[in-house]
């Protein structure tokens, strides 16, 4: 489970991790998260990401605008493309954010981070076409809660909600088609 601190997030955010790298318990007194028990061990942002999380999707019309927002527990770099998309080290792509090495004491003290004002908000217009979102994600401390959660809202110019953002609202929803999990070699 994604740690009460990410409570703000906007309505329709879901938290995407793999295993039980969560949250396992969260302790009110220190506001830190029990690690669940399956959490991969410590890399660093020059090495392969821990888990690289991946959403296609598709505007049919000519213009939409929005924002995209971004927690990541460690920390994550987020690609965007209409063509092919390689994440990891010499990715391809429009970087959106870069991940953050900053350490802080539940996750990167700045964005993309996962506590409060920590995320990344990123503004999108986006004109016809499909694009892959790419969320590559790092686990900096072993053995802390690993994931990413994100959230974004697209509206065409007439003002009408686009199909997209439902595609948007959590790489965790049905229609995850692929996730591709890496782990540091010892």
């Amino acid at each position: 489970m994604v740690s009460p601190a990410w409570a703000a997030a906007p309505k329709g955010s879901e938290w995407i991790s793999y295993g039980d790298t969560g949250c396992n318990t969260f302790v009110v007194a220190t506001g830190f998260c029990t690690p669940g028990p399956s959490n991969p061990v410590g890399t660093t942002i020059t090495a392969t990401p821990t888990a690289i999380f991946y959403q296609t999707f598709t505007i049919t019309d000519a213009f939409d605008a929005g924002n995209l927002y971004v927690w990541a527990d460690d920390t994550a770099g987020v690609y965007l493309d209409n063509g092919t998309v390689t994440s990891g080290t010499g990715s391809t792509g429009t970087l959106l954010i870069a991940a953050n090495d900053t350490p802080g004491t539940n996750c990167v003290g700045q964005p993309v981070g996962c506590i409060a004002g920590m995320d990344a908000v990123l503004p999108l217009n986006l004109t016809t076409g499909t694009y892959t979102l790419v969320i590559d994600a790092y686990q900096l401390v072993g053995g802390s809660p690993f994931g990413v959660m994100y959230n974004a809202a697209l509206t065409n110019a007439t003002g009408t909600p686009e199909p997209a953002s439902l595609a948007l609202m959590g790489l965790g929803l049905v229609g995850l088609a692929t996730m591709l999990r890496r782990r540091k070699k010892a």
